[in-house]
């Protein structure tokens, strides 16, 4: 046997080692980028139903103020068991539903539980979960930039 039977030999060897690193490469690289797909979806879709349920928070309140109360007391156990709500946003969303209460019932539903202090105003209340809503927002999608950089 000469080299031109044993090179030809070698070069299919080598092409199919070659062939097979770079199938590994691929799949290795396509699991890597589906997780970092599903990573980013699960943001999205967490921020999703934070805002849906900021939303209702905000349509919550109503002509009727009894009704309005029970909408924010519906709104407010949402927000509250909403995993990206932070104890920031979920003391806020209680202070709106303390003074929608004494709006609804009047200053003897205050509570001397520590929820509101003296210069907190209803106004003041509902920008602190707009700040603390953006906070979070902010933080997500920082991760999900994170994320899409680390992509690169």
């Amino acid at each position: 046997m000469g080299w031109e039977v044993i090179v030809p030999w070698i070069i299919s060897i080598i092409s199919i080692g070659v062939t097979y690193w770079v199938a590994r490469i691929s799949k290795k690289m396509q699991s890597i980028l589906s997780s970092r797909d599903k990573e980013i979806e699960l943001i999205d879709s967490r921020l999703a139903c934070l805002r849906e349920d900021m939303v209702r928070l905000h349509e919550a309140f109503g002509l009727n103020p009894r009704e309005s109360y029970a909408n924010v007391l519906v709104a407010y156990a949402i927000i509250v068991a909403n995993p990206l709500a932070n104890d920031e946003l979920r003391k806020a969303v209680r202070k709106v539903r303390k003074f929608t209460a004494i709006y609804v019932f009047g200053p003897q539903t205050a509570g001397g539980d520590g929820t509101i202090e003296q210069s907190d105003t209803f106004q003041t209340s509902v920008d602190e979960v707009c700040a603390a809503y953006r906070k979070i927002v902010e933080t997500e999608y920082e991760k999900r930039e994170t994320i899409l950089k680390s992509a690169k």
